[in-house]
């Protein structure tokens, strides 16, 4: 019986079809690699969470699997990475794997190892490059460390790490905003980190001396002379305070953050001044409307108190009787008015008010002296 031919539509799929099957076996090994990676990841993270001791033991160079369930976690890790290898040794993920197990077991100039040859198949690897500079700085090669985070754009990472601990860990946080500031020394959110870090320590003058050396390069950052202005408050040079704060104000973009940071820290300190109606004029766009957010109620609230403080008590009300009607009024702004209402004359306003601050911050001791005095001066 004849051969029937082929349709001619297989025949013509042949080509295709040989090269699809070419490209499947030459991304094979890379595939292969890809779920043995997968499977490391699944019991490193396994291992993390398991509640063992980890002990001395080194899974990489040693079968674990009958020990505690971490390290037979970390065994298994090892093993995915270790037929990752072998499949892909090019790549760069499996080494990033074996870095991770050596740097959770404390071993950095393993990991150190590990993730050098995962960047350098993959230089792009951020991730890889970031935890190589871990490992090289727990095994003090600082320098090197910098060089790769400021690969892996660490800063900005190190800055944030800095601010949020600040107060938990002085010294964690002075050192991740050092860092941070040697990875991107033109960034002003490294120098404002150290600022923080540094003003939470009580350390104003270093802080000061690291804010003014970057502004001398940034020169055009108005977030930078605004932080000398908060430094120099502190240190008590009150005129040096006011020209960083009009700097700010001259370099900030009208209607910004900073622009309404100035002048709010302008206010402030001409309103501690006395002078009333200059903090009114630096103030006015918060003034223009209702108090609705934190900083519309400052500034009632500095306005408020520089009249009051000036015997302005009329005037003063004007603006503090608006801080009251808002929804989650602030006590110091009630004591502000509780204060207006008594030199006013109204003593049962006085009461009303000095009776809120009591039931929103029980044992207040400014609203109990007041509401003591008004009952002693009662007929």
């Amino acid at each position: 019986m004849p051969r029937r031919p082929l349709p001619s539509l297989t025949r013509r799929s042949w080509p295709v079809l040989a090269i699809v099957a070419a490209l499947l076996l030459t991304q094979l090994p890379s595939l292969i690699a890809a779920v043995y990676t997968n499977r490391a990841s699944v019991a490193l993270n396994e291992a993390q969470f398991a509640p063992a001791e980890l002990g001395d033991r080194d899974p990489v160079a040693e079968d674990v699997s009958q020990g505690d369930a971490r390290m037979a976690a970390y065994g298994r890790a090892a093993q995915s990475v270790q037929q990752a290898l072998r499949f892909a040794p090019d790549q760069g993920r499996p080494y990033a794997g074996l870095g991770a197990i050596y740097l959770d077991l404390g071993d950095h100039a393993a990991a150190a190892g590990a993730f050098a040859e995962a960047v350098l198949r993959d230089p792009n690897d951020r991730l890889s490059q970031f935890f190589l500079g871990q490992a090289l700085a727990e095994l003090g090669r600082e320098d090197e460390a910098r060089a790769a985070w400021t690969a892996a754009r660490a800063g900005v990472y190190f800055a944030k790490r800095a601010r949020d601990r600040r107060t938990s860990d002085p010294e964690a946080a002075l050192l991740d905003a050092r860092r941070a500031l040697a990875i991107v020394p033109d960034n002003p959110e490294s120098v404002l980190a150290l600022s923080n870090v540094l003003t939470a320590q009580k350390r104003y003058t270093e802080a000061l001396e690291a804010v003014s050396e970057v502004a001398i390069r940034l020169s055009d950052v108005s977030a930078l002379p605004l932080e000398a202005g908060k430094l120099q408050r502190r240190l008590g040079a009150g005129d040096a305070a006011i020209i960083a704060f009009e700097r700010a104000f001259a370099l900030a973009r009208p209607g910004s953050t900073d622009d309404l940071s100035a002048r709010l820290e302008l206010g402030r300190d001409y309103a501690g001044r006395g002078a009333c109606y200059e903090a009114e004029t630096w103030l006015e766009p918060m003034l223009a409307g209702p108090p609705v957010d934190s900083r519309s109620k400052t500034a009632y609230a500095l306005v408020g108190k520089c009249h009051l403080d000036q015997a302005g008590t009329y005037t003063a009300l004007a603006y503090l009787e608006p801080l009251t009607a808002v929804p989650e009024p602030r006590v110091n702004d009630l004591l502000l008015m509780g204060r207006a209402y008594e030199e006013a004359g109204r003593p049962n306003d006085a009461h009303i008010v000095f009776t809120q601050v009591l039931a929103l911050k029980p044992g207040n001791a400014t609203a109990e002296q007041a509401l003591d005095r008004l009952e002693d001066a009662q007929p």
